[in-house]
Parts: structure tokens; C-alpha cells; sequence
């Protein structure tokens, strides 16, 4: 990757946590321990998930879950997509 696009992404990386950082300062003492210890569980689930995405089809009104998993016979990544029930 060229320097000027990597320090690009890190850049944009860099703000994202930024801007994560600020939001959790204005909640942080509103949550009781039960809530962030709730919060806290819910945003390790969620990177642990395998398809931890979700799209809205609106025309079909569906929602669908996305990710990314190993295919152990090609020994490849896959993109996986499938209707969420």
C-alpha cells in the first residue's frame, strides 16, 4: 500500500476512535454497572461474531446478517451473506 494512502487510513482510523472515545466520555457516567458491564458484553459478542453485520433489503423487507469466515477447503476467506430468522 502506498504511504501517502496508508497514513490516509490511518488517519481516518485515528478519528473514528477519536470520535468513539468522546461519545463514551458522555455516557460514562450515566451507565450504572449493570448497563456497561451490559454494553461491555454486547460490543465483545458483537466482535467475536462471525457475520456481525446487518443490511436492510427494503424492497424485499428483509434483513440479511454479513461477515466474513474461513473456508477450511480452499483455505480462503469467504464472504458469507444470508437472510436473518
Amino acid at each position: 500500500m502506498e504511504t501517502s494512502r496508508r497514513t490516509a487510513l490511518l488517519h481516518r482510523l485515528e478519528g473514528r476512535k477519536n470520535g468513539f472515545d468522546a461519545w463514551f466520555e458522555t455516557v460514562k457516567g450515566k451507565l450504572s454497572e449493570d448497563a456497561a458491564g451490559n454494553l461491555f458484553i454486547m460490543i465483545k459478542d458483537y466482535k467475536n461474531a462471525s457475520m456481525p453485520h446487518k443490511y436492510l433489503d427494503s424492497s424485499a423487507n428483509k434483513i440479511y446478517s454479513y461477515g466474513l469466515q474461513r473456508y477450511p477447503v480452499l483455505n480462503c476467506v469467504s464472504f458469507i451473506y444470508e437472510e436473518d430468522v
